[in-house]
């Protein structure tokens, strides 16, 4: 699966670093889907794109128990991650 983490700026944690992203990431948004521009918006504005790659069968990991994982990963670094429903092939 493809874990995408956003998060503002900072220097530490998840979120912080350096601005990650391909070609076209800029602002603008033609055919794309509400949540694609949100997106393309956000690392306009600033903020970072971060993908991981994550084997299906450890997503759980990350997830925890009840989310319980992904909820203090996401609090400690002020990132949004969002995992994929359907595994990748």
């Amino acid at each position: 699966k493809m874990v995408e983490s956003g998060g503002g700026g900072g220097g530490s944690g998840f979120g912080g670093g350096g601005r990650v992203g391909g070609p076209g990431l800029g602002a603008g948004g033609g055919g794309m889907d509400p949540q694609t521009q949100k997106l393309h918006q956000a690392v306009a504005d600033g903020h970072h794109l971060i993908k991981v790659q994550v084997p299906n069968g450890d997503v759980g990991l990350i997830i925890g128990r009840g989310g319980s994982q992904i909820k203090m990963i996401q609090e400690r670094s002020g990132a949004n991650i969002q995992i994929p429903q359907a595994a990748d092939a």
